[in-house]
C-alpha cells in the first residue's frame, strides 16, 4: 500500500524546484527558416531589415506561464516594466535561412577585422592597439 502524502509532501509535488528546468522558450521550426524571440521594442528594427512576425499557430514551450500562439504571432512575457509595472513580451519572428546566413557572415567579417586589429602589434609593448573607422 503506497505511503499516504501530507499536504505539504502533496504541494511540493505539484510544484518545480527552482533548479529544476523548464521548457518555455522552444516553438517548432519552419524549414528554411530561422526563428528567434524578439523584445517588442525591437519588432520595427527586425521588420526593417527582413524579419517576420511568426503568424502560423506555434506551441510555445509547455504553454502554462503566459504563453500564447492564436495564428497572430506567439508571444512570450519576458518580464515587467520597472517603470508603469506593466509586462512586456518577446513576440516569435523569422528570416529566410538565406538571408540569415548573409548577414551572420557579414558579422563574422566584422568580428574578424576587430580580432585583427586588436591582436596587431601596435606599439613596442604590444598590449594596446587601436581599432579604426569602427563607429557603430
Amino acid at each position: 500500500m503506497p505511503k499516504k502524502l501530507s499536504k505539504k509532501e502533496q504541494l511540493r509535488q505539484e510544484r518545480l524546484a527552482l533548479h529544476e528546468q523548464r521548457d518555455t522558450m522552444t516553438a517548432n521550426q519552419r524549414e528554411g527558416y530561422v526563428r528567434r524571440w524578439v523584445n517588442e521594442e525591437n519588432i520595427e528594427k527586425r521588420k526593417a531589415v527582413g524579419w517576420e512576425v511568426v503568424e502560423d499557430e506555434v506551441q510555445v514551450g509547455e504553454d502554462k506561464d503566459g504563453n500564447s500562439s492564436i495564428g497572430t504571432g506567439a508571444q512570450k512575457q519576458a518580464g515587467i516594466d520597472k517603470r508603469t509595472g506593466n509586462p512586456y513580451y518577446a513576440i516569435l519572428m523569422e528570416i529566410q535561412q538565406e538571408l540569415y546566413d548573409i548577414d551572420q557572415e557579414i558579422k563574422q567579417e566584422n568580428n574578424n577585422e576587430v580580432m585583427n586589429s586588436i591582436n596587431k602589434d601596435d606599439n613596442s609593448q604590444g598590449r594596446y592597439s587601436k581599432l579604426e573607422g569602427r563607429n557603430d
